[in-house]
């Protein structure tokens, strides 16, 4: 049995992946994106961060740099 309950599929990266996060559009700071998908990501930030706050994130899939 599948144990997805997701309504979107959400994509696993084999390594965590580089990106960056902008908050309150500030400057940009490092991250570690873990997932990815269609209703958000899980990554990992040294720079703490509350539920309210507005974040822009970039980061590089192959040659493409996407912005979410």
């Amino acid at each position: 049995m599948n144990d997805n309950r997701r309504e979107f599929f959400r994509v696993d990266f084999d390594q965590m992946i580089n990106g960056e996060i902008s908050i309150r559009k500030g400057a940009f700071i490092p991250i570690k994106i873990e997932n990815l998908g269609v209703g958000g990501m899980s990554f990992v930030s040294e720079e703490p961060l509350s539920t309210d706050d507005v974040i822009d994130c970039r980061f590089q899939l192959l040659e493409s740099i996407l912005f979410y």
